[in-house]
């Protein structure tokens, strides 16, 4: 699904400041220095965590993994995996597991995300913190009429649109080389009180955010949730 998306990721969605401020939510809740990544995507948020940390980072898309190999030239990453972060059994526990960019979003199935989140849980020491971010429903409404963008990135046209329907989030990705690449990616935004329920159930304690730092369910574009496993 990323063959030709990795290749544009940077140059289409990179925001320094940003990612920043990932790593200010990152160093303000994470415990222990032991931490794994999940969906690292081109490495940014890895890089930056990685300077302090003793880092994991792993993606699905291996594509990923070999950009994010590429980026890093000190070899600050302890270890890259190429990681299905609906199923995975690796033999250490980490004091931190993160999932930021609304990766989570991209499990489109209920019983996927409980299967995610207990792997996370049996993949945490006892006390640690699981991390991470996903749409709220006002990304839903703010796509029930669609969003186009057309550019050019390094020298390549490109159009992109978002559109919501129900739940869903739609992306569609056409870039113009010699031939015309196309990528279609789904998202799907779950109620927070859902998302609350299976991770208290699973055991996790939670704390809510609304993006990056104010305390609770506000109106805005993103919640993060910091589950510290009981």
């Amino acid at each position: 699904m990323y063959r030709h998306f990795s290749k544009y990721y940077d140059a289409l969605l990179a925001d320094a400041d940003a990612y920043d401020l990932w790593l200010d939510f990152f160093n303000e809740h994470k415990k222990g220095h032991k931490v794994l990544e999940l969906a690292s995507g081109t490495g940014e948020i890895s890089l930056r965590i990685a300077q302090n940390h003793h880092l994991v980072a792993s993606d699905l898309a291996p594509e990923m993994i070999e950009v994010i190999k590429e980026k890093d030239s000190e070899q600050t990453i302890i270890a890259t995996k190429v990681l299905d972060m609906q199923a995975f059994k690796l033999d250490e526990t980490f004091d931190t597991i993160v999932c930021f960019c609304d990766s989570i979003n991209y499990i489109l199935d209920i019983d996927a995300l409980k299967q995610v989140f207990k792997n996370v849980y049996d993949h945490l020491e006892t006390g640690g913190k699981f991390l991470f971010d996903m749409h709220t429903a006002d990304r839903l409404e703010e796509f029930e009429v669609p969003f186009i963008e057309a550019g050019n990135i390094l020298d390549t046209n490109y159009q992109w649109t978002i559109i919501s329907e129900d739940d869903f989030i739609y992306h569609h990705f056409a870039f113009y080389e010699d031939e015309v690449y196309e990528e279609s990616h789904t998202q799907r935004v779950y109620a927070h009180e859902a998302v609350i329920t299976i991770l208290e159930d699973l055991g996790f304690k939670t704390e809510t955010f609304t993006d990056f730092d104010i305390a609770g369910v506000q109106p805005g574009e993103k919640l993060f949730i910091v589950g510290e496993k009981q």
